[in-house]
């Protein structure tokens, strides 16, 4: 098999200094260090939480409001109604922790009686 090299097509390599390849590699390096960094930033700054964590939360931030008596009967039941109900959209997994949440309501709708 026969190799065939520039010059016998006629043409010339452009003839590069060997540091210009070293500058080419140390931008390479450091782009691609950049794009890390702004990558993590991002993601440091959305906080990458679960909604549902978020609602979670809330739930005990409410109970615990509703213990010592800062949020009256009504205003707990309809916050907790609308969070439950968020809980049990978000998914199987949030369902039993939801359910948990339910039999906590009857548990105080009884001691309330």
């Amino acid at each position: 098999m026969k190799v065939l090299c520039l010059a016998e097509w006629g043409l010339k390599a452009i003839p590069l200094r060997t540091d210009s390849w070293l500058v080419f590699a140390v931008v390479l390096i450091a782009l691609v260090i950049f794009i890390w960094l702004i990558a993590r930033l991002v993601a440091r700054v959305t906080g990458d939480t679960d909604p549902a964590e978020t609602d979670r939360r809330m739930l005990t931030a409410i109970s615990d409001l509703h213990r010592k008596g800062d949020l009256s009967q009504e205003e707990y039941r309809s916050i907790k109604s609308q969070l439950v109900e968020r809980l049990q959209d978000s998914g199987p997994t949030v369902q039993t922790e939801s359910s948990d949440v339910a039999a906590d309501s009857q548990t105080e709708q009884t001691q309330d009686s």
